[in-house]
């Protein structure tokens, strides 16, 4: 079972029309828009509902800053469900979605709050800290040793999670720009 909430850097959009959902040895789940953080929850329910098949969750970076929390449900009830997260450091298909309008973010390649490094997140150690074994992978070749490891990790009934190092695509693509807003320097006071 295949759980996919991965907007941006999706491969498998070709796809789509080819779906199932509910009977047969293979099953895809995804939405077709309007929200964001579904998938951790999601990827839980499949593997309750279905605890003797392989539950796939594949996430995009800023999906799963909505619904990370669930990483301590999966370790602490043993959820084994092998998470993919899809890492661009970006809210990129948000920012694609602006940049078809041709506004001021487009022309000037701006897009506020998009970029999500300055500090990066290190999904690996958010995943530890809640008590799952994650590991980054930045090549072909580290994806699939660590989807091997994953899937080992299932199989023993432990939950796993990967931070997969994915290029960005579509507008802004190079951008990381973002505000360099800081609250505690325009303090006039410090408490």
């Amino acid at each position: 079972i295949t759980i996919h909430e991965n907007v941006s850097h999706d491969m498998a959009r070709p796809y789509a029309p080819l779906q199932s959902v509910g009977v047969g040895e293979k099953m895809r789940l995804h939405a077709a828009g309007g929200s964001l953080g579904w998938g951790v929850g999601a990827a839980i329910g499949a593997k309750l509902g279905q605890p003797d098949r392989q539950v796939v969750l594949h996430i995009g970076d800023g999906s799963v800053m909505y619904s990370a929390a669930g990483f301590w449900t999966m370790a602490r009830y043993r959820v084994p469900v092998l998470t993919v997260i899809w890492n661009n450091v970006n809210y990129q298909q948000v920012r694609f979605r602006f940049a078809r309008y041709q506004g001021n973010m487009a022309q000037t390649d701006r897009y506020p709050t998009m970029f999500l490094g300055d500090p990066e997140i290190d999904f690996v150690k958010l995943a530890e800290s809640q008590g799952i074994s994650a590991a980054k992978a930045t090549t072909a070749d580290e994806l699939e040793s660590e989807l091997e490891i994953g899937i080992a990790a299932t199989r023993e009934g432990r939950p796993y999670v990967i931070d997969a190092r994915i290029r960005c695509i579509d507008a802004g693509a190079e951008s990381t720009w973002h505000s360099q807003f800081s609250l505690a320097d325009s303090r006039t006071r410090n408490v």
